[in-house]
């Protein structure tokens, strides 16, 4: 199979992969704070989760469009504040995240009651909406 073809499959369990890097982020986090470099393989990892909440915001009844207007400057002011720290950046990047995380988690709560019974990806998805509903709130 060629890596373009690779890259088209679907997960199977799209609620399950975030799960995963979500929980993978919560535990390197405290390995990860005390240099610049290390905040900023943080940063890198935050964008894997921003990356598959809008995989999963994709797959869901809601806008992918607005998931993907919320994303961009978010990705954008990470790689930014990474190079040129600056306080009032970092606000406007929490703040667009934490919009972005309860947009997700009301994405992947539609997915979960779209019918009436509950498949393994929507069992992941009940833990990945309150991770991301953690992370929501940590960005308020």
């Amino acid at each position: 199979m060629t890596p373009t073809r690779l890259a088209a499959l679907p997960l199977k369990r799209p609620s399950a992969t975030l799960l995963f890097v979500q929980v993978l982020s919560i535990l390197l986090y405290p390995l990860m704070q005390d240099t610049a470099v290390e905040r900023a393989a943080f940063r890198v990892i935050g964008l894997f989760v921003l990356g598959a909440a809008l995989y999963v915001v994709k797959r869901g009844p809601w806008l992918t469009g607005f998931a993907i207007s919320l994303a961009l400057p978010v990705v954008a002011l990470s790689i930014w504040l990474v190079f040129d720290f600056d306080f009032r950046r970092q606000a406007i990047m929490a703040a667009l995240s934490a919009v972005f995380y309860f947009y997700a988690a009301g994405s992947l709560i539609a997915y979960m009651l779209e019918d009436e019974f509950a498949t393994a990806d929507e069992l992941f998805a009940a833990g990945a909406t309150f991770t991301l509903l953690a992370w929501a709130f940590a960005y308020v």
